[in-house]
């Protein structure tokens, strides 16, 4: 599935126009150009510095960075693309 970046909160999280009930499957990914990143239920289930995706209390797939802000780490943009996948 196709998304675009919707909206960047203040912490520089990404939201996503990817819908919480797309991002279901037990084993996907979301892709930032060729940056690959794996779906997680919180900001701990990475280490401090790494990115994750996960679904926001919002109900979109949102990216994040760990202690960090994934607005300055992918410089992307509202209405930038990403993809979610499944491996």
């Amino acid at each position: 599935m196709i998304g675009h970046i919707q909206h960047v909160d203040h912490f520089g999280n990404l939201i996503t126009t990817i819908p919480a009930a797309v991002a279901q499957q037990p084993d996907w990914i979301l892709q930032v150009g060729q940056v690959e990143i794996p779906l997680g239920k919180t900001y701990g289930d990475v280490e401090i510095g790494h990115a994750i995706a996960l679904i926001g209390s919002h109900g979109w797939v949102e990216i994040a960075v760990n202690g960090s802000s994934a607005q300055a780490r992918f410089r992307l943009a509202i209405g930038d693309q990403v993809q979610l996948r499944v491996r």
